[in-house]
């Protein structure tokens, strides 16, 4: 049996690290999460972008943590370990919507080779409409953080521009 002697100090931005990876999971999850689900893509996407809404409207602890995670801060303070985390957790975010972009572009694929009438030719690929839906993520998050109430309603009504963009 090994004793450990060494106590664990952890930086500010080791401190803001752990503590961003413990919350994640258990606070975005749920939004994050109506991603996965079987419901069709359309269904999916409208309720990835309510709830999300919802939340950073309603629920303080959702928005704090995505206000964190967005936060410059640690580039004022020159923290460039904290830019990096922030930058990879940003492009794990864009490939996490490009994989579910991926996936509708693959259906649509296969229903316009069956004789389906998409326009797949004229259609933004998976990758832009994932980096379009992250801007939009980012900005809605920062808006949040500044004034919940100036976000659009956490409804149909609110993402229908969105949704209309993210489906053409």
């Amino acid at each position: 049996m090994s004793i450990v002697t060494e106590r664990w100090e952890p930086t500010g931005s080791a401190f803001h690290a752990a503590v961003m990876t413990h919350s994640w999971a258990t606070v975005t999850e749920p939004v994050w999460g109506i991603l996965d689900s079987e419901a069709p893509f359309d269904e999916r996407l409208r309720g990835f972008l309510t709830m999300g809404l919802r939340r950073l409207r309603h629920d303080a602890r959702f928005r704090a943590l995505l206000t964190l995670t967005l936060d410059g801060s640690h580039n004022a303070a020159g923290l460039s370990e904290g830019r990096a985390a922030k930058a990879s957790g940003l492009a794990d975010w864009q490939r996490r919507l490009e994989a579910v972009f991926s996936e509708r572009a693959t259906t649509r694929s296969r229903r316009d080779a069956a004789g389906g009438n998409g326009t797949a030719g004229e259609q933004a690929g998976p990758a832009q409409h994932a980096a379009n839906l992250l801007v939009w993520l980012c900005g809605t998050a920062l808006l949040a953080a500044t004034d919940p109430a100036l976000l659009p309603p956490d409804d149909a009504t609110g993402v229908a521009p969105i949704l209309r963009g993210l489906l053409s």
